[in-house]
């Protein structure tokens, strides 16, 4: 089994690598006879033309760290191995490989800069600048775990702290002689290897190195984050690279044992890991289930942005996403009862249930869709739905829904700044999807409960305004005897548009109405005195949005648009389904 799954994986990644990156090259441009920034601006600091094998190890080792290293045996044991494998191979193929190598492509096209400087050439400087803020707050976690790995290694075992400051000496050492020395590249990588060696053998027997190498995690912590300093300013020829380079031979010694392991060692194999791992939640955060469809969303959106799909089919990949998301667990058990004399609440669904949360789940994420028909509409109403189911899952204790909210806000504000008009950047259906997708989702799993009847008519109110244009769409164009999936120009957007109002003014407009319904869906989910108050706040609002709505209005008739050629009304033409 295990020589059949080197071979299997090997063959896989070769493939990949002959056929998708053979794809990736054409897509890219490459050549080689393009001239990399290092030998165009050659200044001995910054700029320094580099042996290939050297490079080749610098990125080896950067990319398979301790992550890749520990991720799979992690998930080998929660998951299983043959969902573990898939994921690597095929992760890699698509998704981890391409994503490293776009961005040395992307730094090579850019004089070498960094991703950020590129963000800030095609976005602006405000997209810099959130990307250098995600990446400043991912390093912290990331140096915060490296502290207290390292740390707890150091203290317990002196003789890897010695060979770890060894190495990196050496790394130094290495550096000064390949680059100002100009020595032989295989000479010194020889010579360090041999002494990186010779420590690690014997550098236990020493006596000098329990002596000056013990020390506590206090004074290890201290002395690893000068490191770390010194490491991200010292020039990268002089620490990092050559670091890299010679960590690089262990690893491929490291991956040779681990293919000679699997070609002759299944009968050392113990049979704890599984192939599937069974009594897992596949898609879980905590006890709410997420879902292995969104990627499926966001490839039917992707598609639909390309060569515009049928809107039968994405109907059906929209189904088929609400299926799987009830099969782990996203259901819609309960309603409120409509009958205010009844003594129930609450209604149980029954059989009914799965139907009705296909219903939803499939009706948000077109709605959501379906107003995405002017710049910054259907993220700006997003972001208002995230926060109002946000705020009342707050109110409810539904701490791990809060925080995929607490997510989807962040992507929404950080996007709607270039999606504003004039948008410079377009969400598409994969953005619109996915957004629905998710609320929908999300609005099941943590306002549909037992314990808070009055939590029902939250995501309702938090979506009334994409829920109300849809429903009107899909009846109206019944009722004009066209099918419900016909575009038309009959939406609140564009109706507001044919009345002369500006994009802008219509956005604010729906963005109001949106905003006050949220803030109506808090005021249910709040009591006492906190209620009050925010039934002040919701009625003053309303009183100016009305007034804000009846002036921007006022001298404004609907004017349906007219087709020049017939003088017929453009009603049954729309670019949104």
């Amino acid at each position: 089994m295990f020589f059949m799954m080197f071979v299997v994986s090997a063959l896989l990644l070769v493939l990949g690598y002959i056929f998708y990156g053979k794809f990736m090259a054409k897509v890219y441009g490459l050549s080689n006879g393009n001239v990399t920034p290092a030998e165009q601006m050659n200044d001995g600091m910054d700029y320094c033309p580099t042996h290939p094998a050297v490079v080749l190890g610098h990125h080896f080792s950067s990319i398979a760290g301790a992550g890749p290293i520990v991720g799979p045996i992690t998930a080998a044991s929660m998951f299983g191995w043959l969902p573990t494998i898939l994921w690597c191979i095929f992760g890699s193929i698509f998704l981890g490989g391409p994503h490293d190598f776009g961005a040395v492509v992307a730094s090579m096209r850019h004089e070498g800069k960094s991703v950020g400087e590129v963000i800030d050439h095609w976005i602006g400087r405000k997209g810099k600048q959130l990307f250098l803020v995600f990446t400043i707050l991912s390093l912290f976690l990331v140096v915060a775990v490296f502290l207290v790995l390292t740390t707890a290694t150091f203290v317990t075992d002196p003789v890897v702290a010695f060979v770890s400051c060894m190495y990196i000496f050496l790394a130094v050492i290495s550096g000064l002689l390949i680059y100002r020395f100009n020595m032989n590249l295989k000479f010194v990588t020889l010579v360090m290897l041999a002494i990186i060696a010779v420590c690690t053998i014997w550098g236990g027997d020493w006596p000098f190195v329990a002596a000056v190498f013990t020390h506590s995690a206090d004074q290890w912590n201290i002395f690893l984050a000068v490191y770390i300093l010194a490491a991200s300013v010292l020039p990268v020829w002089l620490l990092l690279q050559p670091r890299d380079y010679l960590a690089s031979y262990f690893l491929y010694f490291a991956v040779a044992i681990g293919a000679i392991g699997m070609i002759f060692g299944a009968s050392m194999d113990s049979g704890n890991v599984p192939m599937i791992a069974k009594n897992i939640q596949w898609f879980g955060l905590g006890k709410a289930n997420l879902w292995p469809m969104m990627f499926v969303i966001v490839a039917c959106g992707a598609i639909d942005d390309i060569i515009s799909l049928r809107a039968w089919v994405k109907l059906i990949v929209q189904i088929v996403a609400a299926v799987v998301a009830v099969a782990h667990g996203v259901v819609i058990e309960v309603l409120m009862n409509p009958n205010i004399f009844s003594e129930n609440e609450a209604l149980i669904l029954g059989v009914l249930a799965v139907p009705v949360t296909v219903l939803w789940i499939v009706g948000i994420t077109n709605s959501v869709n379906l107003i995405d028909g002017l710049d910054g509409l259907a993220v700006g109403v997003s972001t208002i739905s995230s926060v109002t189911m946000f705020v009342v899952a707050l109110l409810v204790a539904e701490g791990n829904v809060a925080v995929i909210l607490a997510a989807l806000m962040g992507a929404c504000v950080g996007f709607m700044p270039y999606n504003l008009n004039p948008a410079k950047i377009f969400m598409g259906d994969t953005g619109a999807l996915l957004l629905g997708y998710v609320l929908s989702t999300v609005s099941v799993v943590g306002m549909f409960k037992f314990y808070a009847i009055v939590t029902f008519i939250v995501p309702i109110l938090a979506l009334a305004l994409p829920l109300f244009d849809t429903t009107c769409a899909f009846f109206r164009r019944l009722i004009h005897g066209q099918s419900p999936m016909h575009p038309d120009r009959g939406h609140l957007h564009h109706r507001l548009i044919d009345m002369g109002l500006s994009q802008k003014q219509a956005v604010a407009i729906l963005y109001s109405i949106s905003a006050i319904l949220g803030l109506c869906a808090v005021v249910l989910a709040t009591s006492g005195s906190v209620r009050l108050y925010l039934v002040i706040i919701a009625a003053a609002s309303a009183v100016a949005v009305g007034i804000f709505i009846q002036r921007t209005l006022r001298g404004h008739k609907y004017h349906p648009p007219v087709d020049p050629t017939t003088c017929e009304p453009l009603e049954d033409k729309d670019v949104k389904a």
